[in-house]
């Protein structure tokens, strides 16, 4: 099973770009669940403090792989901006009202104040948890937790226009990027989160444009020692990278411990970690052991926009360290692993639907 010209990505999927993607949406899955809550508890046991570091070490770029497979697979169209648009915002405002709808409806039962009710909508329109980093005090709430991904989507947007002018001015593509770097770099150390992400786009924009580099070069044309041996050697590097760099998190501009230097090994961290993801990919491939990931990769942009809600709602109905989860799992702790497998089943539930419906609809 070998890898296809990227210019069959119109008329065929690429099993391993839909695998890569199927990885990381079980990263988001598992990364959005209580699995913290149950690694910190549980770390007597060995294997925990190993299992969390590799962790950690794979979603240092998990988010950076959508936008690099996004540039990956992008066709140069004259309307191209438009089905971004469709493709992205709609889902957005859709999803999104749903989440703020569910809120309501929870803050209805309570004695919430009319603020409690306008955030959510405030939260909608501007697209961010907050309005200012995670350590600011007295921080003000926007979506909220059922919709915080969603930011990705508008972020994706955002990026994809800064993307668009890089190819627009072919010319001072050098140049553009060297702002683009310089504009985040100076934008980290903003104390406001910027609505849509526009404060991280022009980094996003990088990784989808390093995606489309790599589909023009042919990059991942086929698989060789050779180059496996150099992803060895790139992971060492990408390792070393994400531990002197300790945290990120894109959502909300953290790009790590080192305020000037950060944002710069970001972009390597999230390039280089892109390159890995879609070389395992690859690998699996090979033998065969990509198609449950690559149909997960398929529907991910409903796994994304639902896992959130499907969270809450357990949450709300089925709180942990009640008897029912002490008879299903031997501690409550593991209630991550329902959150998944919960998110997954609606996710699957919803897709089909909606290929009933596009199939009756011909």
């Amino acid at each position: 099973m070998g890898i296809n010209n990227p210019q069959q990505c119109s008329s065929k999927r690429i099993q391993w770009i839909d695998a890569a993607k199927g990885v990381a949406i079980v990263l988001v899955l598992i990364a959005h669940s209580s699995f913290w809550e149950f690694s910190t508890s549980h770390e007597g046991i060995k294997a925990i403090p190993f299992i969390r570091k590799c962790f950690m070490v794979a979603i240092a770029s998990y988010m950076p792989l959508f936008y690099f497979l996004s540039g990956y697979t992008y066709k140069q169209k004259p309307n191209a901006l438009k089905l971004r648009f469709d493709r992205l915002i709609k889902p957005y405002m859709l999803w999104g009202a749903l989440s703020i709808l569910l809120v309501w409806i929870m803050a209805g039962t309570g004695n919430q104040c009319s603020r409690e009710y306008a955030s959510p909508a405030l939260g909608l329109l501007y697209s961010r948890h907050s309005l200012f980093s995670t350590e600011a005090e007295n921080n003000v709430l926007l979506l909220p937790e059922n919709a915080t991904p969603l930011w990705f989507l508008t972020s994706l947007f955002t990026s994809f226009i800064c993307f668009l002018l890089l190819l627009r001015f072919r010319r001072y593509q050098s140049y553009i990027i060297i702002a683009y770097l310089f504009i985040a770099l100076l934008l980290s150390f903003s104390p406001i989160l910027l609505p849509w992400s526009m404060d991280t786009a022009p980094l996003g924009a990088l990784f989808i444009y390093s995606g489309f580099v790599c589909q023009k070069k042919l990059f991942f044309s086929g698989l060789n020692r050779r180059k496996l041996l150099g992803a060895v050697f790139l992971f060492a590097l990408y390792a070393a990278a994400v531990w002197y760099n300790e945290g990120i998190n894109m959502s909300i501009r953290e790009y790590g411990a080192h305020p000037f230097l950060s944002p710069f090994l970001f972009v390597f961290i999230g390039i280089s970690g892109s390159i890995l993801f879609c070389v395992a990919c690859m690998v699996i491939e090979k033998i065969h052991l990509s198609s449950g990931f690559a149909y997960l990769g398929r529907i991910s942009l409903t796994i994304l926009c639902c896992h959130a809600i499907v969270y809450h709602i357990l949450n709300t109905l089925l709180p942990k360290g009640t008897d029912f989860f002490w008879s299903m799992l031997d501690h409550a702790h593991a209630f991550f692993i329902i959150q998944i497998l919960a998110a997954l089943l609606v996710s699957i539930f919803i897709c089909e639907i909606k290929e009933k419906l596009a199939f009756n609809k011909r």
